[in-house]
């Protein structure tokens, strides 16, 4: 991905600095009798975990419970999974194949208090568990702001944002997050970390408080104009640009913005039912390579592409993918969103290319901002695999 590091050079007035704070979870909490955490998880033999007595997506599910102070309920099914995971995985997979809707033991009698309603799931075969379908098919969303959660083990939220939407007629689906079953289960502060930044970032209280304004690129160009003390040649009056509620206008509100303009264009690059089974592999490798940024998945990085791949900077200043990965590593470099626009692959045997642009939401080098880059890249195909290559 050679550009991606270029964005350092890319913007000026955008590369402002922000901070996304991690506080840890404390009492203090603000309760929210509107906002509702719904998951689905399973116990037993995870992969990649072992045998666990409190699922991944479970686990996840609390910490989002504790940081918003919303209501957990849990989604569970008449028929139980078995414990075992390579019988859960046949199953799982008979399930999908006849598109089945699993019968759930409980419903939300209060559905129509809520405002906001978190659905947390984890990834079993590139999807959503069948049980999901039955839930989400069962309730009215018009209204309500939805956010998707998930835990995975290298597929990232795979398509289900995009399923979720369409499901979910007249709700506002945001972009949500997603988080390795792995860090859930054994590293809970930075699975906690990686709540606190989405909540953070975009203005969770806001949210809650039913309080969120959709904004245009004109309003960036206002809201732009004004911090560098210019005439906007608008009334500003009438539209509140404090988005992180901290009393004034400030280049985090210029990012926070930025970022929700970005997750209302959101469009899975992998939703077409047109293109081939090749072009679709190589979109999907290239969405995985994006949500394992975000993650710092350094195993799902490593595996998506060749040993030799390099990535180089605007200015000419190449690094390894070792090099590159460790500053993803360390905090050098962090990504929060991404959006692939209007993409092109063209395959030619065991080759391929991706053409388009992509939208990342980004702090780097202690610079954050939105930037869209041109995205210019190689595939090739190794062991029936797809992998980003020079």
């Amino acid at each position: 991905m050679k550009h991606f590091i270029s964005l350092v050079l890319a913007g000026v007035m955008t590369a402002v600095s922000v901070t996304f704070s991690s506080p840890a979870a404390t009492a203090e909490t603000e309760h929210h009798d509107n906002v509702l955490i719904t998951y689905f998880s399973r116990a037993g033999e995870n992969y990649n975990v072992g045998v666990v007595e409190r699922g991944n997506t479970d686990l996840l599910a609390g910490i989002v419970a504790e940081e918003t102070g919303g209501e957990l309920f849990r989604i569970e099914t008449v028929k139980e999974y078995p414990s075992a995971y390579d019988e859960m995985l046949t199953v799982a997979t008979e399930e999908r194949t006849n598109k089945e809707r699993p019968e759930l033991k409980t419903s939300i009698e209060n559905f129509d208090t809520y405002d906001v309603i978190f659905v947390g799931y984890p990834i079993w075969w590139g999807d959503m568990p069948m049980a999901m379908y039955t839930f989400l098919e069962s309730y009215d969303w018009n209204g309500k702001t939805v956010i998707p959660f998930n835990t995975h083990e290298g597929s990232g939220q795979a398509s289900t944002v995009t399923t979720i939407k369409g499901i979910c007629g007249g709700a506002d689906v945001m972009s949500g997050f997603s988080v390795r079953g792995s860090v859930a289960q054994n590293d809970g502060e930075s699975a906690r970390t990686i709540v606190q930044n989405w909540l953070d970032s975009n203005n969770f209280a806001a949210i809650a408080a039913k309080k969120t304004v959709s904004y245009t690129a004109q309003d960036v160009r206002n809201l732009q104009q004004f911090l560098l003390t210019k005439s906007t040649g608008e009334d500003l009056s009438d539209k509140s640009c404090d988005l992180n509620n901290d009393g004034k206008w400030n280049a985090a509100d210029l990012t926070l913005m930025k970022r929700q303009i970005l997750q209302s264009q959101e469009v899975d690059a992998v939703s077409s039912a047109t293109i081939t089974a090749d072009e679709r592999a190589i979109l999907e490798t290239y969405e995985k390579f994006e949500q394992a940024m975000i993650d710092k998945d350094m195993d799902t990085l490593n595996a998506l592409v060749t040993e030799d791949k390099t990535f180089t900077h605007m200015s000419g200043k190449t690094q390894t993918k070792e090099e590159f990965f460790g500053e993803i590593a360390d905090g050098t470099l962090n990504y929060y969103a991404y959006k692939l626009n209007d993409p092109v692959v063209t395959v030619d045997g065991d080759t391929a290319a991706l053409t388009g642009s992509t939208t990342l939401e980004a702090k780097v080098y202690g610079s954050s901002g939105t930037w869209t880059l041109t995205t210019n890249q190689k595939f090739v195909k190794l062991d029936g695999a797809w992998k980003l290559c020079n």
